[in-house]
C-alpha cells in the first residue's frame, strides 16, 4: 500500500473535526468535556495523534455517536469508571 492510500485511509478513519463541526462544537469543549488540553484535542483532529480505545469510546459517548449508547459499550463504560 502506497503513502497517499495509507494517508487516506487514515483520514476516512478520523473523524472527529467533521463531527465536532456537525455538532457545532469546538475542540476546546470537547477538551473541557474529557479533562484534556486543547493541544491534544487538536492533534487527534488533524490526525497528528491519536486517542486511545478508551478515550475513543468516552467521545463517542460524549457527543452520542452511533453505538455510543449499545448495552455492550455501556457495561464496558461503567467497568472503567472510578468507584
Amino acid at each position: 500500500m502506497s503513502a497517499n492510500n495509507i494517508a487516506t485511509s487514515t483520514e476516512r478513519i478520523n473523524r472527529l473535526k467533521i463531527v465536532l463541526v456537525e455538532q457545532n462544537r469546538t475542540g476546546k469543549w470537547l477538551a473541557e468535556q474529557l479533562g484534556k488540553n486543547e493541544a491534544t484535542i487538536s492533534r487527534w483532529c488533524s490526525n497528528s495523534a491519536q486517542p486511545s480505545l478508551e478515550m475513543l469510546i468516552r467521545i463517542a459517548s460524549i457527543l452520542n455517536v452511533v453505538g455510543a449508547g449499545s448495552p455492550c459499550l455501556q457495561s464496558f463504560l461503567r467497568q472503567k469508571r472510578p468507584q
